[in-house]
């Protein structure tokens, strides 16, 4: 049976965030941060009323970055990758205030996964030239549907991961930002999220 996360999606319901990309700190709602610092949960620091941690308001890692400049995508965003690397950039408001997962890579902004297996785009310079990939792009599974990670909330259905910066796997549910969208095209009939947070209409997986 897979994992269920019932109890992260009901705190999220609950729950404001001012930043994407990451999993919404459940353990710290109450906690609010002016607007150029984010909330921490450090688990090392230990107190009374939080035994096991405490809620941190610390520095955006991404402060000396802005995005003035950029009015359709004013919102200053980081994610850290697998490997723990800190991606910081400018996007679009997020459904809910809340992003799911790394940025779709630079290099492949116009490639889209619409398989419901192989969602997730990631860039491989190895790949470049490999003529499997859209150079270099490549289509793979959620890492959350690997681990049999499932959401069986009924308006939380989007399974959505982040990595922490240490490159921990961060899996959380989301509501569907394109569950009020609608396909009219006779061909391009099935709706699809990216990881940018963007609805597209495409062929089912069972045409592709």
């Amino acid at each position: 049976m897979g994992r269920h996360l019932l109890w992260l999606v009901v705190l999220l319901a609950l729950a404001t965030f001012s930043h994407g990309g990451r999993a919404p700190e459940t353990r710290c709602l109450k906690t609010q941060c002016p607007p150029d610092q984010i909330v921490f949960y450090n688990k090392e620091r230990m107190s009374d009323i939080q035994p096991t941690g405490v809620c941190e308001c610390i520095p955006h890692p991404c402060e000396n970055m802005h995005c003035d400049d950029q009015p359709e995508q004013p919102f200053l965003d980081y994610a850290y990758d697998k490997h723990g690397n800190l991606d910081c950039f400018c996007r679009k408001p997020c459904f809910d205030g809340v992003c799911g997962g790394p940025r779709k890579p630079p290099q492949c902004v116009e490639t889209i996964c619409a398989h419901p297996d192989h969602d997730i785009v990631e860039y491989d310079p190895e790949r470049i030239d490999d003529p499997l990939t859209m150079k270099g792009c490549i289509c793979v599974q959620n890492p959350c549907e690997t681990l049999g990670y499932k959401c069986e909330h009924e308006e939380h259905t989007v399974l959505a991961f982040s990595y922490s910066p240490k490159g921990e796997l961060e899996c959380f549910c989301r509501r569907d930002p394109c569950a009020e969208e609608r396909c009219e095209h006779e061909e391009y009939k099935h709706l699809h999220l990216d990881q940018d947070g963007n609805c597209w209409c495409t062929l089912g997986h069972e045409e592709l």
